[in-house]
This record gives structure tokens, sequence and C-alpha cells, in this order.
């Protein structure tokens, strides 16, 4: 990585956790807060939980390491926040930008244990000579709203299932659809709702996600449509980095055919990983 895509990759871990903080806040605003989302600002990175949850899926900390070194305290009071909440599940992203060199052994110390499998960054800068991506159409693409929240919520249920939780992930889905800096995008057949993507913009960067699309309509280049409209969004809004990202083990995406620069990120979670099946 040299010293340009250095600075990138730091701008992009700095958003990404702008962005969590921005999910989490939307859901504590949800009448009752029925997932106990919180945010407590200490330290250098917003600390975030969803306490009705447990789960280091959104328990999660982003850009430790990023914006100064962490230390071992400043790893120790993490784990005390989510300690102290009750929560035995949550993980540490450490980004290959974030110092010391020592954070993974920092974490280890504190008895997290790396993910078997990490998330490649997939990101690009957009300039004038960048790309668009061809909308293959068949589907009627139009801008979501706070109205759509259920829709998107549900369909999203559709898509992954319940999760393995017994409070409804319907809220968390639905909380940010037409929050300030989100924008829903959702693709239609027939009119009905059959797959959604989102950007979250913010300062000039663009952070693409919460893609879902319904079973029956998978293989369908929907999702290519979506990212066709979000990505000419982004360039209208004067967006200069475009960035997601995608399991490492599922390397094969529109995105990561569109976004051509990667870095890898690993985690650390509270939980040990269950040990690998034995091949018979």
């Amino acid at each position: 990585m040299d010293t340009a895509q250095h600075a990138a990759a730091a701008e992009i871990e700095r958003h990404e956790a702008l962005m969590w903080r921005r999910c989490v806040e939307a859901a504590a605003a949800l009448p009752g807060n029925p997932l106990g989302a919180l945010v407590e600002d200490r330290g250098d990175v917003p600390l975030t939980a969803m306490t009705a949850l447990d789960s280091d899926e959104f328990n999660r900390v982003v850009a430790l390491g990023v914006e100064r070194p962490a230390t071992a305290e400043s790893v120790a009071d993490i784990c005390g926040f989510y300690r102290a909440l009750g929560q035995s599940s949550f993980r540490i992203e450490a980004a290959p930008v974030a110092s010391p060199e020592k954070l993974p052994g920092l974490l280890e110390d504190q008895g997290l244990h790396r993910v078997p499998v990490t998330v490649t960054k997939l990101w690009e800068a957009l300039t004038p000579t960048t790309p668009a991506v061809d909308d293959p159409g068949g589907f009627d693409v139009r801008r979501l709203d706070a109205s759509d929240g259920a829709a998107v919520g549900q369909l999203n249920l559709l898509a992954y299932g319940a999760w393995d939780t017994e409070v409804s992930l319907a809220p968390w889905f639905a909380a940010t659809v037409g929050y300030p800096g989100f924008i829903y995008y959702g693709g239609f057949a027939d009119d009905r709702l059959v797959a959604v993507g989102a950007v979250f913009v913010e300062d000039d960067l663009a952070w693409f996600g919460f893609a879902a699309t319904h079973p029956r309509y998978r293989s369908r280049n929907i999702q290519q449509s979506l990212t066709a409209r979000r990505l000419a969004d982004a360039r209208r809004l004067g967006c200069r980095i475009v960035h997601g990202e995608v399991r490492t083990d599922r390397f094969v995406s529109t995105r990561a055919r569109l976004f051509q620069m990667t870095y890898e990120k690993p985690s650390f979670r509270s939980q040990e990983p269950p040990p690998a099946a034995e091949e018979t």
C-alpha cells in the first residue's frame, strides 16, 4: 500500500466508523429503542452497542488505531465497556492502516480471538475517467424514503432469514431508511419491492451497503441496476471515494468488479471461534 493508498484507507476507515455510528443512532431513535442501541464517546472511536442482541455482528468497533495509536489501556477500556453492559459477544476490527503494528497482540492480550474469515474492503476513487456501471434494465429503480422502512425491514428478513436471535431485526434494517446521510434505492417488479441497496454519504465519501434481494429475484442482475444508480448519484453528489466491503471468502460480486482497490481487514472477537469441522 503506497502513501496515497494508505491515506485513502485511513479516510475510508474513519468514514465507515461514522456510518456505523449513524446506524446505531438511528436504531436508538426508534420509539422505545427496541434493540437497546446506544452510543458512547470515550477515547478515539465511538463505542456502540445493541444490548438487546448481544451479537458481535452489531457490537463492533471500527477504526481503532487509525486516528492515533491504540494502547493496552484503550483496548482494555473498550472491552470493559461491553462487559459492563453484559455483552458477551463483541468484536474489534484491526485495519492494516491502524497502529501500532502490535495491535493484534494487544487485542489478544485482552482475551480476544482472531475471526477466521476476514473482510475485504473495496474502494475506488471517483474521477472523470472512472467508468459508469451499465444498467441492464428490466426493473423499476426508485429512491425510497422513510415511509418504505417497514417494507425494507421485511425484505431483509426474507433475504437473510431471522438470524439466530429472538429479537426481530426488522427495526434495525428499517431504522436508517430516510435517516440523514442514508439514501436507499429499491428495485421493483410489478410495483413490488424485491431488492434494495443503500449509500451513506457524508462529506465527499460514499459507502455502499445494505444490499438485499428477495430469494425469488436473485441472479437477475437487479443489484447491478441498483449499483449503477447509486454510483451515478454518488458522482452527482460530488463524492471523491466510494467504498464497501465483502467477506473475503465471498469475494466475487459486481462490487468487486467495480471497486478495483482493495485491502484485507481482520477482526478480533470476544468469543472463541468454533473448531473447524473435520473432513471425512
